[in-house]
């Protein structure tokens, strides 16, 4: 990533340039060259944000994976070592990204968690277990945050009546 990074290859932009030529599309390839110059010039730009962001995603994956070891621990009722731990908060956030077009990755993780535990031994329910622990926190966690929006006062019809969203929907469909 940090090689691609470096590099800074424009890879969306010439491949629209490729599947879209002429001067019709130059506009669009124009605005997604900007996107990728932000992208790629981002940490220049922001230095002083790069830390507490880098911070806040190794944090994330470290709750990640000590959230997967006491779970594991309470279903195991057993100690599990924090290997294990590893692997199954990784191969769940790689089921996650992977299946993250399937609403709520239904059956998803559960299927997925159950094939890992049982090739590392640990059984089969325990893995659907466990995705299913991680379904009821990701329920829950979305649950709140709608809550919380909701009584901040985000409604539809506060969204509908938004100026700077006037016609985005439209748009967007026209453009397809």
């Amino acid at each position: 990533a940090v090689v691609l990074l470096w590099m800074r290859p424009a890879v969306v932009n010439r491949t629209l340039a490729a599947v879209l030529p002429g001067s019709a599309s130059e506009r669009r390839i124009a605005s997604v060259r900007a996107l990728e110059d932000q992208i790629y010039t981002f940490a220049s730009r922001r230095g002083t944000l790069m830390v507490p962001i880098v911070g806040a995603e190794l944090l994330f994956h470290a709750l990640g994976v000590l959230e997967a070891y006491i779970t594991l621990w309470w279903l195991l009722g057993a100690q599990p070592s924090l290997v294990i731990a590893f692997i199954v908060e990784a191969a769940g956030r790689l089921l996650t990204v992977v299946f993250k077009f399937v609403p709520l990755q239904m059956g998803v993780s559960e299927a997925g968690t159950a094939f890992l535990t049982g090739v590392l031994g640990l059984g089969t329910t325990l893995g659907t277990t466990l995705g299913l622990v991680r379904k009821v926190r990701m329920i829950c966690w979305t649950g709140i945050g709608t809550l919380l929006l909701v009584r901040r006062g985000l409604s539809a019809t506060s969204v509908l009546a938004d100026p700077q969203l006037k016609g985005v929907g439209a748009v967007i469909i026209d453009e397809f």
